[in-house]
């Protein structure tokens, strides 16, 4: 898994899998946000498996997908709402990351 900090409460990273969260729980993230629609590419972990993992081990998650290279006003918002609400430090992953970094960027958090 190739995290990315981008500040000390947020960091990005490409898709993870259900297998790959107690690791992001080890390295101290607080929260997951998944910026990438289910079923965007085929074998896609599915965004309620990941969710419900991340659950289980007591960090916040938000999902808030974002259509790769058209970000719309709303996705920032959405964006903006769910950072202010998540416990911290941050992971948020997407296919590569960048949709994250940008939503990050765009937000001006």
């Amino acid at each position: 898994m190739n995290i990315i900090p981008i500040n000390q409460d947020y960091s990005v990273a490409p898709q993870i899998t259900v297998d790959d969260v107690q690791a992001i729980a080890d390295h101290g993230f607080k929260s997951i946000m998944c910026n990438r629609p289910d079923n965007e590419s085929p074998g896609q972990p599915p965004v309620a498996e990941i969710q419900a993992e991340a659950e289980r081990l007591g960090l916040g998650f938000s999902f808030v997908p974002v259509v790769s290279g058209q970000i719309q006003p709303q996705n920032i918002t959405d964006f903006q709402a769910a950072i202010q609400d998540l416990p911290k430090p941050v992971l948020a992953y997407c296919r590569s990351g960048a949709r994250c970094g940008h939503l990050f960027e765009m937000a001006g958090i």
